[in-house]
């Protein structure tokens, strides 16, 4: 099998995971807003004591470059159902990632921006940075999080979104 194949397969195996999805937001001073989001579905928890979650982006992505240099302080929220608009923004390359025209957003308590009505958001800083093929894992140790018990997490599957629906008791 040619790498293509492999790595087509892969994708369609990894697509198999559902997952939930997340907006990434770095501080850029380069930008209209100051800010730059990203969606992630490469996130997730890492430790309890101390608090670490970690998120996986491609070394190519604008984030990548954000994430190591300037400010070490990031955001994440934790899409809610209704968001799947949200994340399609953020997971393109239109310029409109960049800004945060016409969504509602708040501000952790060291800056960082989250979108509104999210399941969960976080504030961390970059604690340590791993190597990993075309991506860099950054381990951040968390400042701040709050989570909305109210609303239900966007997840993805299979490239498509989903909401959640209880199966037992």
């Amino acid at each position: 099998m040619n790498a293509t194949n492999i790595a087509n397969q892969f994708k369609d195996v990894c697509s198999q995971l559902a997952a939930g999805v997340t907006v990434v937001t770095a501080k850029n001073p380069e930008s209209k807003s100051g800010f730059h989001a990203m969606t992630a579905t490469a996130f997730m928890p890492l430790s309890l004591a101390p608090p670490l979650i970690l998120v996986a982006i491609e070394k190519k992505n604008e984030t990548h470059g954000l994430f190591n240099r300037g400010d070490r302080v990031f955001g994440v929220s934790l899409l809610a159902e209704n968001h799947s608009e949200i994340s399609t923004r953020y997971a393109g390359k239109d310029p409109s990632r960049y800004g945060f025209e016409g969504i509602d957003t708040f501000f952790g308590p060291s800056g960082s921006v989250l979108v509104s009505g999210c399941a969960a958001a976080i504030e961390a800083e970059i604690s340590d940075v791993h190597d990993a093929g075309d991506h860099s894992i950054f381990v951040g140790k968390v400042d701040w999080l709050e989570a909305f018990e109210d609303k239900k997490p966007l997840v993805y599957w299979q490239r498509e979104y989903y909401s959640l629906v209880k199966t037992s008791k």
